[in-house]
């Protein structure tokens, strides 16, 4: 009887830890599956900061690019009648340190004060092609066609600039012809070759009153 007793007692112990068993597990399988709150606070904070450097980041553009000496400077030279020349030209000084807001700055002012050669060829508008720290690629734009050599002739007793075919009048110099010397207007008179705009500058301060 005893025996018995002792094996129901058993029966019941085992029947009440496994209903406690299943009682207790969805709770501890809950709290395994639950972050520390700590770890939630960490997350919202980390984002918070990756907002806020998202919205101070500058972005970076060519605003913030320095042109320095070792910058390589073009030109892209475009006339009216289509024609279009590129040259390499040595970066001036006042160019050097200078951003892109400052270099339109001085284009503006150049553009205002042009000297005589771009005078002659009727400069424009200056445009920025291309503004890095390596190179910088500006655009001339000219209103007048594109002429790698010149002629002077004389059309009704003054001195005529013609471009290289001879007939289209590049300027008119209002120069009068008697007012060369005879060896300068005898050349004149046979077309006389100007090599480049420079040189015509040359000879129109020479003798231009």
């Amino acid at each position: 009887m005893e025996k018995v007793y002792r094996i129901s007692l058993l029966y019941v112990f085992g029947i009440s830890l496994i209903i406690l068993v299943l009682l207790v597990m969805p709770y501890i399988r809950e709290k395994k599956e639950q972050k520390p709150i700590d770890e939630y606070v960490e997350q919202d904070l980390s984002d918070s900061d990756n907002d806020i450097a998202s919205q101070n980041a500058v972005p970076i553009s060519n605003q913030d690019i320095i042109i320095t000496e070792n910058t390589k400077l073009s030109y892209i030279d475009t006339y009216i009648n289509g024609s279009i020349k590129t040259t390499d030209a040595t970066l001036p000084s006042e160019m050097v340190g200078i951003d892109r807001n400052a270099l339109n700055t001085l284009l503006d002012r150049e553009l205002q004060e042009q000297d005589e050669v771009n005078q002659l060829k009727r400069l424009y508008e200056y445009r920025i092609l291309r503004f890095s720290s390596s190179e910088i690629v500006i655009e001339r734009i000219y209103q007048s066609e594109k002429a790698d050599y010149f002629y002077l002739g004389i059309v009704d007793d003054c001195v005529v600039v013609f471009c290289e075919d001879k007939e289209t009048i590049y300027l008119n110099t209002g120069i009068p012809a008697q007012e060369l010397p005879d060896a300068i207007c005898m050349e004149i008179q046979q077309f006389k070759l100007i090599q480049s705009i420079e040189e015509l500058f040359d000879f129109l301060e020479a003798y231009t009153s």
